[in-house]
């Protein structure tokens, strides 16, 4: 990442190395294995359901078409029992079984069938984009920081530095060093216990 990167940016890579680690510190030959082992699981689009059968896919595809023709959001048709109706005669012209036609209505499961409906339209991808690497993860975090935006906010008329929170100056956890005073802040409240709760005992 480079060490003007480094220089600026410690305390968040630090941050983030450390919300990704699950075991011990790695050692210097072990950087490789550094990352939760579940997260590839998070990153997997579980909400879209794929059609198992071919009359099911057959199904879905009639709904994608009737989407596309008559220029209906997949939402309108979930909540609108006029667009519904219209749709159950379509799939009756098209010769779906009519134990798929029943599924038409604002439930649960007609909503997975919409939404596959959509990726066949071409209206909702198919699947999440890539899992981007930590790296990359940390450049992407610090362009949005540095970026100028048009507009910024105000408070009392008058505009209010930008970036609001800075990612450089964080108060991230593993900070290269605490101020002398929250340091001692830490102390005091470690040595010496709450009064209110020793006095109820």
């Amino acid at each position: 990442m480079g060490e003007d990167f480094m220089a600026r940016y410690r305390s968040l890579a630090a941050a983030i190395a450390v919300s990704k680690r699950v075991k011990g510190v790695e050692s210097a030959g072990d950087l490789g294995n550094i990352g939760r082992d579940y997260q590839p699981g998070f990153w997997t689009d579980e909400s879209l359901q794929v059609p198992g059968s071919d009359r099911e896919k057959s199904y879905v595809k009639h709904i994608a078409d009737f989407l596309t023709q008559t220029h209906a959001a997949a939402l309108d048709v979930y909540q609108d029992g006029g667009l519904q109706s219209r749709l159950r005669d379509y799939l009756t012209q098209c010769g779906v079984d009519g134990d798929l036609i029943g599924e038409v209505g604002k439930n649960l499961r007609f909503g997975e069938r919409l939404k596959y409906a959509l990726v066949l339209a071409g209206q909702r991808p198919g699947a999440r984009d890539p899992k981007p690497s930590t790296v990359d993860w940390l450049r992407h975090i610090v362009d949005l920081n540095e970026a100028t935006p048009i507009s910024t906010p105000d408070s009392g008329g008058k505009p209010m530095p930008w970036p609001l929170f800075p990612v450089k100056s964080a108060p991230w956890p593993l900070s290269r060093r605490g101020s002398a005073s929250s340091r001692h802040s830490a102390r005091r409240r470690v040595a010496r216990p709450n009064r209110r709760v020793n006095a109820g005992r």
